[in-house]
């Protein structure tokens, strides 16, 4: 079994031998998945604040508040 070293060393190795396509899809790959995560993000936090808005204007809101003063 490789240890954690063995590991990183061999994946260095492979980096510094692929070639520069290679690189650049990875690097294409990369970007566009981090995108698409910063996209998720956003949308999240849409989704969010609507449901809060939502909540906020409902009598389950109004029952929250209540019962915790009691």
């Amino acid at each position: 079994m490789l240890s954690g070293t063995q590991v990183d060393d061999c994946l260095l190795q492979s980096s510094l031998n692929a070639t520069d396509d290679l690189r650049y899809t990875h690097a294409a790959i990369y970007s566009i998945l981090t995108l698409f995560g910063s996209v998720l993000n956003v949308l999240l936090l849409v989704v969010i604040k609507v449901e809060w808005k939502r909540l906020n204007e409902s009598n389950f809101y109004c029952l929250v508040v209540s019962l915790k003063s009691v």
